[in-house]
């Protein structure tokens, strides 16, 4: 005789994965990293995200792409030990997360060169004005905003760049100064930069000849 029995067949729940990218993901203290992450699997619709470093959840967002950044929620990381930013993603009841390493070197620096003696403009007849470049070199992970240009002797010497200027992370920007002598000489000055953590002075020269 032919027996019977019944088959349950329970349909797949839907499915979900989550990759995230620091960007960037590596660099000077403090750095400043964003993640970007990508969804896959069979879940669909409205999702919500949350945005963890190390551990700390810092913010959340909603929507339904398979892919997004949290540009205006960024990480920030000053020391250098191995860091972590993970987002944990919710979608039609299932959840995934991503994480990804942010690896984090000593601090760099951001300085005008040159850093000793002084600029020379070298020579040029009076009212002939000449320009010469101090360089600013930002070896930090993050931005630079020079703020204000002040020459102790603006008559001879005057900053040939618009203030604020923003020098980014890891640029090296030149820094122009017009030399323009009234008198001829040798003549000096002392240019001060500021910048968030205090001024920055260097010396700047340059000789003028007498016009015949």
């Amino acid at each position: 005789a032919l027996g019977s029995a019944t088959v349950t067949v329970t349909a797949a729940g839907p499915t979900l994965t989550g990759s995230v990218t620091a960007i960037p993901s590596a660099g000077p203290a403090p750095l400043v990293s964003t993640a970007s992450f990508t969804l896959g699997g069979t879940a669909a619709g409205d999702w919500n995200a949350v945005l963890s470093c190390d551990g700390t959840s810092v913010g959340s967002v909603a929507g339904s792409a398979s892919s997004f950044t949290f540009s205006f929620i960024p990480c920030t990381f000053s020391t250098t030990v191995p860091h972590t930013m993970s987002v944990s993603v919710t979608r039609q009841g299932v959840t995934a997360l991503g994480s990804a390493t942010v690896t984090v070197t000593a601090a760099g620096t951001f300085t005008i060169t040159p850093t000793t003696g002084s600029l020379n403009c070298g020579t040029t007849p009076v009212g002939t004005p000449v320009s010469c470049n101090f360089q600013a070199v930002n070896g930090t992970g993050s931005p630079v905003t020079i703020s204000d240009v002040t020459p102790s002797n603006p008559t001879e010497f005057t900053p040939a760049f618009a203030t604020p200027l923003i020098v980014a992370s890891g640029a090296t920007v030149l820094l122009p100064i017009n030399f323009n002598a009234t008198t001829p000489g040798t003549l000096t000055s002392v240019i001060t930069f500021t910048v968030p953590t205090g001024t920055i002075q260097r010396n700047i020269e340059g000789t003028a000849t007498a016009v015949s």
